[in-house]
């Protein structure tokens, strides 16, 4: 099977793994290097992992206008980052995208940051059909997660990823389908929510919200920093995970602890 990867450092990793393991290595990774926190967790470099398991990889536009220029049984996306011309789609009979949500919820850029910061009860991800729009093809499969007290960024993209389970993960040995990949299923238009990229105001701890809301905020985006406030002195504080002090008390910090009175009594945030 002629296989064309476009994926990311992090989860492209597990999804390259995968594929590797049933026997159906890409013929090609496109990839690109980000900036900032992403991956989230420890992860190898995804070009040279590709390297090591005998994998060629381009990258960004080299690798797509490479993908365009030949046929391909399958296109398959797995955080890429940046939408595919139609040219690239059309170059195999298929092109499904493996979204890190249980779509329609949580279209876009940070499903997973928007699933913590609600306090959803599951995650997943969704393997959708490729197309011009964002996050909005039908799903042709999906496998859930659910998301523990202790989870963040971090544990859900990584050991915790649900990306492949049996019964999807490969074609059949007859090269078609498996078979609870047909037929795709159409999202619900009224069930559709949206996952933005969160900008530097939106990750500022608010006193003013309550100690649960603000333990989701700063899980969020864990084990990079999450929200930031500022401590005595006028310092910044980082904060990378919280729990409720239980207590009446003033903002303080005392070594790696910020006590902070929030609009429900205080809590405590773990700083580094």
């Amino acid at each position: 099977m002629n296989i064309a990867l476009f994926a990311l450092t992090g989860f492209g990793n597990r999804v390259l793994r995968a594929l590797v393991g049933a026997g159906r290595a890409p013929s090609l990774l496109v990839t690109r290097r980000e900036t900032g926190p992403y991956p989230y967790h420890p992860e190898e470099d995804l070009a040279e992992e590709a390297g090591r398991l005998g994998v060629a990889t381009l990258f960004g536009r080299d690798g797509e206008a490479a993908v365009a220029a030949r046929d391909w049984d399958l296109v398959l996306v797995a955080t890429y980052h940046r939408m595919l011309a139609a040219e690239v789609l059309a170059a195999a009979p298929v092109a499904l995208n493996l979204h890190p949500s249980l779509l329609p919820r949580w279209r876009g850029a940070a499903p997973i940051h928007a699933a913590l910061r609600h306090g959803d009860a599951e995650t997943g991800v969704s393997a959708v059909v490729l197309g011009a729009g964002v996050d909005d093809g039908p799903v042709v499969a999906a496998a859930r997660l659910a998301i523990t007290a202790g989870d963040d960024q971090g544990t859900l993209r990584g050991s915790g990823s649900p990306t492949w389970r049996p019964g999807w993960r490969s074609r059949s040995s007859s090269g078609s389908p498996p078979e609870r990949c047909r037929p795709a299923s159409a999202q619900a238009a009224d069930a559709v929510t949206w996952a933005h990229r969160p900008s530097e105001a939106e990750l500022q701890i608010d006193p003013g919200d309550t100690a649960a809301a603000i333990a989701r905020q700063v899980r969020a985006p864990a084990p990079v920093a999450g929200g930031a406030d500022r401590g005595p002195g006028g310092r910044p504080v980082a904060a990378i995970r919280a729990r409720d002090a239980g207590s009446p008390g003033v903002l303080g910090r005392v070594g790696d602890t910020l006590t902070l009175r929030v609009a429900d009594g205080v809590m405590e945030l773990v700083v580094r």
